[in-house]
């Protein structure tokens, strides 16, 4: 069931009790169990109102709630400036709700956030779903119930008509109805998943069979109150009325933490009736399509109780690390295909489509980094190199630091490309001594290897390093010695960050001439290789360069700039435009 869809009879005189309570407040956390309707609720509370939603359903880690918060909010990274303190300052004057949405398993990093986002953003308000309570100071906490006997009725009501047109209460179907919700306990994902099987089953098999689940599944978990006994009954049927293979095909997707689409579902379910599976899913109300667009892939998800249900079917299988497996392996090479479009023509294009499947990456590397195998780490996150350098440098600067651990002193092409990128983020983030550390080590382990082109990046890199010291000869020679090693391999996009190295020293020297011929070949390099990102870069340059000499020149190079720095999502660039 997709909770944004849902509309819940019976809830009106409780959502307008809450929007009471939410205006009297400025922490309000709905809780209850999974099902109950917490983001159906939610979603009709901040409607009409300023509002920015975050998912943390899909997030694995606590450590990824901040950043996801700010890039809800549509707040960029600066440099080394911690994520907490960017979402205080960008929040700070903002008359908003900000919706937390599914907060238990990382609940001590939310209760972080709220106690820091609230004393600093005056008119902020939150808006939270949990299973639990937060434990925040002055958190209004509401526990959202089940829906009455009524509301119940009418939801399953509704949704029957959806599958058999013309479904009503008459005297046959109205005492099945009833017993039905009422052996549900008003759960509306349970009603919604009963529903979905009309018309395979008429309403009288459905209350039968509900009848026999659960007294079997009381007697099995006694632990469990009673309205998550129904949902889990309901669970257990559905599941079991499903064919073999999309049995296995809903137990396969528990892997997926966000969205999906249906090419990963081949490759890492592994099941050659794949879309069958899924349009059976899709009919039993277990999957449901989370967005279709005609000119891209549809993509579809599970309700996060189904997943967490699919995957203990999933452990008890035995099938768990397997799929983990081939979902680093479609990351690789999902990785590896994005790679090279980031650095072209299409980056703006594959920007968007690693974004989207950015929760689905980080399952990935944590499954990777479980299993021990740097090697799959590194090569994801050296293959995203431009999507982390283009707004995500933090965190791609922790997935190496925890592939590079992993790798201990393995020394392969993977490593050397590891830390020559390493020493790249970490001068995005002004981090200076990072930046040479992880040049030296890249620069050793290529001269072990006789690796080339990871000589060529270290010596760049080092280039960098001396230059913001203002050592500027030996700046100058390390670049000297990188560009002509780009040139033995001809590799254009080396030669791009050479010049442009050489350029800024040249400035340094006070030979603005030389500078300007350098970024010029430069902007050629990026022009030829469509890079839209660093034109966006050397227009830039030679924005500053040319504005010291004629600020009515220097405004069409800004203006480009800016342009394709916007067309390609560079945010972290342009605070500087």
């Amino acid at each position: 069931m997709d909770t944004q869809q849902l509309v819940s009879p019976g809830r009106e005189a409780f959502l307008a009790t809450l929007a009471a309570t939410l205006a009297q407040t400025r922490l309000l956390t709905l809780t209850g169990p999974g099902g109950v309707g917490k983001t159906w609720l939610a979603r009709n509370l901040v409607q009409g109102r300023e509002a920015h939603w975050v998912d943390l359903a899909v997030l694995a880690e606590g450590g990824f709630v901040v950043p996801a918060v700010a890039a809800a909010c549509g707040i960029a990274e600066q440099g080394q400036k911690p994520w907490l303190e960017l979402l205080c300052d960008g929040l700070r004057e903002r008359a908003m709700v900000l919706v937390l949405d599914s907060c238990e398993h990382v609940r001590e990093a939310v209760a972080e956030l709220c106690t820091a986002l609230l004393p600093a953003c005056p008119t902020l308000t939150i808006l939270a779903t949990s299973r639990v309570p937060l434990q925040v100071a002055n958190e209004q906490r509401v526990v959202v119930p089940s829906l009455n006997r009524a509301a119940a009725q009418a939801l399953f009501v509704e949704r029957a008509a959806a599958r058999v047109p013309g479904f009503s209460l008459d005297a046959a179907t109205s005492p099945l109805v009833a017993h039905i919700c009422e052996r549900l306990e008003g759960m509306p994902l349970a009603l919604e998943l009963a529903a979905a099987r009309l018309p395979l089953l008429t309403t009288a098999q459905i209350a039968e069979r509900l009848d026999q689940s659960l007294p079997l599944l009381a007697a099995r978990t006694p632990e469990l109150p009673a309205r998550q006994r129904s949902l889990r009954a309901t669970l257990d049927w559905s599941y079991g009325l499903l064919p073999e293979e999309a049995q296995a095909l809903l137990r396969r997707l528990a892997i997926f933490v966000g969205s999906f689409e249906l090419a990963a579902v081949e490759v890492v379910c592994e099941l050659p009736t794949a879309l069958d599976g899924l349009e059976t899913l899709l009919d039993a109300g277990l999957v449901v399509i989370a967005r279709r667009e005609e000119a891209a892939s549809t993509r579809y998800r599970l309700h996060e109780v189904v997943r967490q249900y699919a995957a203990e079917l999933l452990a008890a299988a035995g099938e768990a690390e397997t799929c983990r497996q081939r979902l680093v392996e479609w990351a690789v090479a999902l990785a590896e295909q994005a790679g090279p479009a980031l650095e072209g023509v299409q980056q703006a294009l594959w920007k968007g489509r690693i974004a989207t499947e950015q929760e689905n990456l980080r399952a990935a590397l944590a499954a990777a980094e479980q299993a021990g195998d740097a090697e799959s780490m590194l090569q994801v996150v050296n293959s995203l190199s431009q999507f982390w350098n283009s707004g995500a440098v933090g965190e791609g600067r922790d997935w190496l630091r925890r592939a590079l651990h992993l790798a201990g002193n393995q020394v392969s092409l993977a490593t050397i490309r590891g830390w020559n990128l390493a020493s790249t983020l970490a001068y995005r983030q002004g981090d200076l001594p990072g930046l040479r550390q992880a040049a030296e080590t890249a620069l050793g382990l290529a001269q072990r290897l006789e690796d080339v082109e990871g000589m060529a990046v270290a010596h760049h890199r080092l280039g960098i390093y001396e230059a913001m010291h203002r050592n500027l000869p030996a700046a100058r020679d390390y670049y000297q010695q990188s560009l002509a090693l780009y040139q033995e391999m001809q590799h254009q996009r080396g030669l791009l960050g050479v010049f442009s190295g050489l350029a800024h020293v040249a400035i340094l020297m006070g030979q603005p001439a030389e500078a300007r011929g350098y970024y010029e070949r430069a902007l050629t390099v990026t022009r030829a290789i469509n890079d839209t990102l660093n034109t966006g870069v050397m227009l830039f340059n030679l924005g500053n360069l040319t504005f010291n000499e004629d600020w009515v020149r220097a405004e069409p190079l800004y203006a480009e700039s800016l342009a394709l720095m916007r067309a390609v999502g560079a945010t972290s660039y342009l605070p500087h435009l």
